[in-house]
Formats: structure tokens, sequence, C-alpha cells
């Protein structure tokens, strides 16, 4: 019970009546101010949550958890997929080449 209050107090009935049907994204600033807020204010973090909006316990805790090991850098977004230039290297030559 205590986190539906919790959720209701960060995103509201709209928020909550919402809960499932797609996944929250936040930006960057969101990101860094809220764990900021937690690590270095010592803001709880329920109300971190009602403050910066978020509806989840889930990804403030990881959020702060990488604040903690890196820094605000550590929360920048990760390039999706492969390198370029990562594919396989072709396979030398056999005998019978």
């Amino acid at each position: 019970m205590r986190k539906w209050q919790q959720t209701y107090r960060s995103v509201g009935r709209d928020g909550l009546l919402n809960m499932g049907k797609t996944h929250a994204r936040y930006d960057f600033e969101t990101k860094v101010a809220a764990a900021s807020a937690v690590v270095d204010g010592g803001m709880a973090k329920a109300e971190a949550m009602e403050r910066f909006g978020i509806a989840s316990l889930s990804p403030l805790k990881q959020w702060c958890r990488l604040y903690r090991e890196g820094g605000a850098e550590a929360l920048r977004p990760k390039p999706k997929g492969r390198p370029r230039g990562s594919g396989a290297k072709a396979a030398p030559a056999t005998r019978e080449q």
C-alpha cells in the first residue's frame, strides 16, 4: 500500500491509472537533479520522487547508485546497438583456398 501511496504522490491520479501502459522516460537533467538531491542533498527518496515526478523507486535507486560511482556523467544515455566497424573479421584462408 505504501508503494501505491508513494506513486500517487509523485505522479498523481492520472499517472497511477496509466501505469504499465508505457515506460516513463526521464531526461538527463531530471536524473542528475534527482540523484544529486538524494545523494548530495540528503533528500528522502519519496520526497525526490514527488518533487521530480518519478513514478517508480527502482530507477531512482539505480540513478543514485550510478551517481555515487561515477558522478553525473554516469547517468548520460549510452549509445544503442553495435559500434561501427565491430563486425566479424574475415577468416584466414584455409589450405584448400
